[in-house]
């Protein structure tokens, strides 16, 4: 592997996207009732139901990215074995 970077560092990467897919997935299962504001009631519960739509994509952008970062993870892995074969056989340092 390179200098300076290992595949742990992207395993690292995955592993924080994916802890907080998981806890913003969490939030997700204590959404607050809708408040009685009166003539406004309305209004805040959309402001609400908009809010928790935007979490419920950052939760799935933060799981999608973990998923990115394991495959690139994967993907590191596999190239920097093939190149490490390949330097073997023409009989240079690994």
């Amino acid at each position: 592997m390179s200098a300076g970077f290992t595949i742990k560092d992207l395993n690292r990467v995955a592993g924080t996207l994916a802890q907080g897919a998981q806890q913003l997935a969490g939030l997700s299962s204590s959404t607050p009732a809708i408040p009685d504001a009166g003539a406004s009631t309305g209004a805040v519960g959309n402001a609400i139901s908009a809010f928790c739509n935007v979490m419920a994509k950052a939760t799935q952008t933060a799981a999608n990215a973990a998923d990115q970062a394991q495959s690139n993870a994967t993907n590191y892995d596999n190239t920097d074995e093939t190149n490490q074969g390949n330097f073997g056989k023409l009989g240079g340092p690994h």
